[in-house]
Formats: C-alpha cells, structure tokens, sequence
C-alpha cells in the first residue's frame, strides 16, 4: 500500500483551436474546465509550437448534438504572468 501523495495528472485531447475577429484564442473541448486553469497547447502551423495558456471564460455550448465547452484563452509567458491582456467579451 502507498501512502497519500501529491501529483499531477496530464490529460491529452484534442481540442479546435480558433482566434476569433478580437485576436483571442478560442478552443472548443469536450473536456470542462474552469476559470484559471492553466493549460498547455500545442499549435500546429507547419511546425509544433507548445504555448501555456490560462482559461479566462468558459461557456457550455451545444455543437452536433452534444456538449461542448467554448473556451476562451490567454497566452502567458513561459513564468506564467500575462503576456497580453485580452478584453473582456461583452
């Protein structure tokens, strides 16, 4: 038997990735996450770029008949401070 220990979990799944007319990135996952979280993606345009990214606004939506979680995220620098700030969707 283990004692009680502290870790973490790391989840790969794919998500769709979008910057929207504002410049934010917007990612649609079938997996819920909440308000600053932090997560890491992995771009891919003609080459792999990871970015950290923190969760700023979530919101269930329906897409082909199933839930999905509309995402929208910042990128944070490598120290995970804020890197650009991105205002608010009204």
């Amino acid at each position: 038997m283990m004692p009680n220990s502290e870790g973490t979990l790391r989840l790969v799944t794919d998500v769709v990735v979008r910057q929207d007319a504002r410049g934010n990135l917007i990612a649609i996952s079938d997996q819920p996450r909440k308000c600053g979280d932090v997560l890491s993606i992995e771009l891919v345009t003609g080459a792999f770029a990871r970015t950290p990214v923190r969760v700023v606004e979530v919101r269930p939506i329906v897409d082909q008949g199933s839930i999905r979680h509309w995402l929208r995220l910042v990128a944070l620098e490598d120290n995970g401070a804020r890197a650009q700030t991105v205002p608010e969707t009204p």
